[in-house]
């Protein structure tokens, strides 16, 4: 089976350019199928196998495990590494997808943070971090040969955003757990990762004066551009929101006291506005009542691109899509980690106090 679509797209002379384009149907929805499950069941397959891992070991094992106070230890350390937007913008040939198959490598930028974990068991660690990155994408990166990426080729929308993170998460080594009848935790461990936390971000897009040449990177929130708050049945959205991360990583201990490993970290959020980009163009008509005329001028600019390399115009206009609202944004970070152990510090706490009410001590 095989759909016929058809592309409408008008040059600046306003002649109409038909392009008609066969779609093979199934073999297009196996594949996107098939990409997306591979998202949906990364969380799926994660919680599964720590689970078996906690459930098969040994009873003698369940007895060392254990929670006190008196055996917290703590570790702070840093992260560095590459972060990756994956979103309605950018992408790769054939349709949309959730995961990784739409990862354009030049909009890749770098993730910095810091990080404080509490260990009260060798097998267990509930960690507390913060991050800070900036998320890319840009529809002149995509290839196409004149199939489903075709309308977000001509799409042509570039946007920037700085994000901020905070979160709080778990994470479960079953290394350590499958060594503790041996009385045993190795050096180089493995790890799950699953929290919650909370993210802030601003999308922007490039404005370039027309009289002047001048690039102007514009908030894109204040524009509407989707009719977002004005037309009924789309809310405005929030610059902030709540994200689930998980993970996996690797960890070894280089000395007794510091430790480097590496980590994959993939962020599930619950808006599809990070680009701002989710579902239809509005009316210039409808939104100018709400801006100001500079916004005005931002916004006739932004509703209007879509240059493809023909130099013809995109079909986007007033109503027209422009995303896919069924999909959130995510992004997700390789991170290179060093950190440092401070050990049990109640314990160092309670001597130091100890310390400090001995009874004095004279000679004679």
């Amino acid at each position: 089976m095989s759909t016929i679509s058809t592309i409408e797209i008008w040059n600046k002379g306003e002649t109409f350019l038909i392009l008609n384009v066969q779609y093979p149907e199934n073999k297009e929805k196996q594949k996107s199928s098939s990409m997306r499950n591979r998202g949906l069941h990364f969380l799926k397959q994660l919680t599964y196998t720590l689970t078996i891992t906690v459930l098969l070991i040994p009873s003698s094992v369940h007895s060392q495990i254990n929670f006190s106070l008196n055996r917290l230890k703590f570790e702070a350390g840093l992260d560095i590494g590459p972060s990756v937007f994956l979103g309605d913008l950018g992408g790769n040939r054939g349709k949309g997808t959730y995961f990784i198959k739409d990862y354009n490598f030049p909009v890749t930028k770098l993730m910095k943070g810091i990080y404080l974990t509490a260990y009260p068991n060798d097998w267990f660690g509930f960690r507390i971090a913060g991050n800070i990155t900036q998320l890319t994408g840009d529809d002149s990166y995509i290839n196409t040969n004149g199939h489903w990426e075709l309308t977000r080729k001509v799409r042509d929308i570039e946007f920037r955003s700085n994000l901020q993170e905070v979160y709080g998460a778990f994470e479960i080594y079953p290394s350590v757990i499958a060594n503790m009848k041996y009385d045993y935790i190795p050096r180089l461990r493995y790890y799950g990762v699953i929290g919650a936390g909370w993210f802030h971000f601003n999308p922007q897009s490039p404005y370039v004066d027309p009289s002047t040449g001048k690039k102007t990177w514009v908030d894109l929130k204040p524009l509407r551009l989707e009719g977002e708050g004005i037309i009924p049945g789309r809310k405005e959205y929030d610059l902030s929101g709540l994200m689930i991360p998980m993970g996996l990583g690797i960890k070894y201990d280089a000395t007794d006291k510091l430790v480097v490993g590496l980590e994959v970290l993939h962020r599930k959020t619950f808006t599809d506005y990070i680009d701002d980009v989710s579902i239809r163009y509005a009316d210039i008509n409808q939104i100018a009542p709400y801006l100001t005329a500079q916004q005005q001028t931002y916004a006739r600019y932004f509703l209007g691109q879509g240059l493809t390399n023909l130099q013809l115009r995109s079909p986007y206009g007033a109503g027209r899509r422009r995303g896919n609202p069924k999909r959130n944004d995510a992004y997700f970070s390789y991170s290179f980690r060093i950190s440092y152990k401070f050990g049990n510090l109640l314990s160092s706490i309670d001597n130091n106090r100890l310390r400090q009410v001995r009874c004095p001590s004279y000679r004679f």
